[in-house]
């Protein structure tokens, strides 16, 4: 896809980016996944949450030191890393979903209202700063910043798709959680990232390995595909943006260092996640979101009764498979994660 130039529409920090590759992602993070991901949020962060902190604690960041966060979402990791480098560092967190960018806003702004007094300014960024401008989103790497934290860092959240642009370089690290899988031109995109690190830097992400290794994802989805009546789903070439994209080791290496990365270590992270009833329940939604419209079986204009029955024969499939990893009152299932770690090759 070639980059095309996209006018910002200042409408209370909703924007389209500058330069935009991924139109694809770029609608369905404008849409329906980023209003799927804003509703979820309260169940996938808090079972990111592990995955990202070991993350980060291999990136180590430090104080004084300047971090991009690619595919922030709603700024948990943004916000993490900004206590990682306070005092005098910078993040700038960038992501293709307005919701969620709200969101991250949100959640800086309501971080810098509870800082003790001189503990949260509002700082110029290239534009102009306050409370309306500080997102960055009306002018690339322009707006406003928040500096919070115990003798403060900058924290700024950018509209952006990061494979054809990394605004408020250069960054001594970039970072993200599940964020690098998503781009049409893998190897654009890292090399994009590359160029915005200074000679030396470091970049760390964790990414799902293969679908296989993820039955979370994998049974719950396959008991969905395989119910009889369910349309069957169109198959995605290997290595397709998406969750499981980096699945396999080798293409991953191959994609960085065609980029221009050096020293590279793709580490296996395995653990598990803890499902309670609500959460099997959500999971379940999820996967039905993928393949059937209205997962939770709301009447909707037009839809007969074998629609709806559908819907909960695939549910109660689900169920059914989902079951085998029930302990007690909670499922439990092994995750499996690549923590990726390498450097930009010194000038």
């Amino acid at each position: 896809m070639s980059e095309q130039e996209a006018t910002s529409t200042p409408s209370g920090g909703r924007s389209t980016p500058h330069l935009l590759a991924n139109r694809e992602q770029a609608a369905f993070w404008s849409g329906d996944g980023g209003q799927a991901w804003l509703t979820s949020i309260d169940y996938v962060e808090p079972e990111l949450e592990p995955l990202g902190a070991a993350a980060m604690a291999v990136l180590d960041a430090r104080p004084g030191e300047s971090v991009l966060d690619v595919g922030c979402g709603a700024a948990a990791t943004t916000l993490a890393l900004a206590g990682a480098v306070s005092p005098g560092g910078k993040v700038v967190g960038v992501d293709l979903s307005p919701a969620l960018l709200e969101l991250a806003r949100m959640r800086l702004a309501a971080d810098a209202a509870q800082a003790p007094d001189g503990a949260a300014e509002w700082v110029r960024v290239g534009g102009t700063a306050g409370p309306r401008d500080w997102a960055g989103v009306e002018g690339g790497a322009g707006g406003g910043g928040v500096r919070v934290g115990s003798n403060t860092s900058t924290v700024q959240f950018v509209h952006a798709d990061a494979q054809v642009e990394a605004p408020g370089g250069p960054f001594d690290a970039v970072f993200s959680r599940f964020g690098v899988m998503f781009f049409a031109d893998p190897v654009a995109a890292f090399g994009t990232l590359r160029s915005a690190t200074v000679g030396g830097g470091r970049l760390t992400f964790v990414c799902w390995q293969s679908v296989e290794n993820n039955p979370w994802f994998s049974v719950p989805a396959q008991a969905i595909l395989t119910t009889p009546g369910v349309p069957e789903q169109p198959r995605q070439p290997p290595g397709a943006p998406g969750p499981f994209a980096f699945g396999e080791p080798d293409r991953l290496r191959s994609i960085l260092e065609n980029a221009g990365w050096a020293q590279l270590d793709i580490r296996p992270h395995h653990d598990q996640i803890e499902l309670d009833e609500d959460g099997v329940e959500h999971r379940i939604e999820m996967a039905l979101a993928r393949v059937l419209p209205n997962p939770r079986g709301e009447p909707e204009e037009g839809e007969g009764e074998d629609g709806r029955l559908l819907r909960m024969q695939a549910a109660d499939r689900a169920r059914h498979a989902m079951a085998a990893y029930r302990d007690g009152g909670r499922a439990r299932f092994p995750r499996a994660a690549w923590i990726v770690t390498a450097r930009n090759r010194e000038p």
